[in-house]
C-alpha cells in the first residue's frame, strides 16, 4: 500500500498536470451550431442597451431567448421574465439553457463529469485520510457523499 504522503504528492502533480491542460484547451462551438434568431423577440423593445456580447453570444444572430429562456413575445415586462434566466451559465440551470440548444450541449457533457465539478480527487483524499476508504482510486462525486466527515 502506498503511503499517504506519497499518494498526495502524486495526486497533486496529476491535479496541476490536468488543470494546466484544461486550461489550454480551446473548447469552441461550430459556427453551425447557433440557434436561429427567433423574429421579433420582444427582448431588444427593453433591453436595447445591452453590448459586449462576443460573436457567438450576439443577440442580433442568436437572439435572448436562447440562453435566457422567458417569454419572448410578450411586451409586458412580468409576463415577458415568466420562465426567464438571469444567469443561463450556473451548474443549477445550465442544462435546460446553454446545453440544452444546439450550443454547448457537448462542453456540458465535459464539464458536468470533470474532476472540478465533481471535486472526486478532493473527496477520494479526505476519505483515505479519514480511513473511509483504503485506496484514492474510487470516483466520488461531492454532491452525493452523503453524511462523512470529509
Amino acid at each position: 500500500m502506498t503511503s499517504k504522503p506519497k499518494t498526495l504528492n502524486s495526486l497533486l502533480q496529476f491535479t496541476v498536470l490536468f488543470a494546466i491542460a484544461v486550461f489550454f484547451t480551446n473548447c469552441r462551438q461550430n459556427k453551425g451550431d447557433y440557434q436561429a434568431v427567433q423574429s421579433g423577440e420582444s427582448c431588444v423593445n427593453c433591453h436595447n442597451e445591452m453590448t459586449g456580447f462576443s460573436p457567438y453570444h450576439d443577440p442580433q444572430k442568436i437572439g435572448c431567448a436562447s440562453c435566457h429562456l422567458g417569454n419572448t413575445k410578450e411586451a409586458d415586462k412580468d409576463k415577458a421574465h415568466v420562465g426567464m434566466v438571469l444567469v443561463p451559465g450556473n451548474f443549477s440551470n445550465v442544462a435546460k439553457t446553454c446545453a440544452s440548444t444546439q450550443c454547448h450541449a457537448y462542453e456540458w457533457s465535459r464539464v458536468e463529469k470533470s474532476l472540478m465539478t465533481t471535486n472526486s480527487g478532493i473527496v477520494s483524499i479526505d476519505k483515505f485520510l479519514f480511513d473511509e476508504i483504503h485506496t484514492t482510486d474510487t470516483l466520488f462525486h461531492i454532491g452525493k457523499i452523503g453524511n462523512s466527515p470529509c
